[in-house]
């Protein structure tokens, strides 16, 4: 990945809010059926985990390692949230979720095709 490449990305990040390294969130919660099952928000955890072990607000994301250790865990909570009907969820609650889906999409498609260049 060339250095304009990786700033473009940066700014691209930078202005969804990862910064914070942590997913969008509207609400506390829930375990992944119960979301589907009820309308309540998904669970955002292995997305948290994910940007904690992988994300540094510094370096960007290490998208090797990733790539090695997590690429499973990665398009499982992929398919996680394909799962999920947003109409069932509050205006807040689809905010986070659309937002959360378009960053695992986006760092998916990018470990998916790593290393880039």
């Amino acid at each position: 990945m060339t250095n304009t490449q990786k700033s473009l990305l940066a700014l691209a990040l930078a202005g969804l809010g990862w910064g914070a390294a942590r997913p969008a969130t509207a609400a506390p919660a829930a375990p992944a059926a119960a979301a589907q099952a009820t309308g309540s928000a998904p669970d955002y955890a292995p997305w948290g985990e994910l940007l904690s072990k992988y994300y540094d607000p510094a370096r960007g994301m290490d998208y090797a390692a990733l790539k090695a250790k997590d690429a499973k865990t990665l398009e499982s909570f992929r398919k996680q949230l394909a799962q999920v009907d947003p109409k069932a969820l509050s205006k807040k609650e689809q905010l986070a979720y659309w937002i959360n889906l378009y960053n695992v999409n986006v760092v998916s498609t990018v470990v998916e095709h790593y290393p880039i260049g």
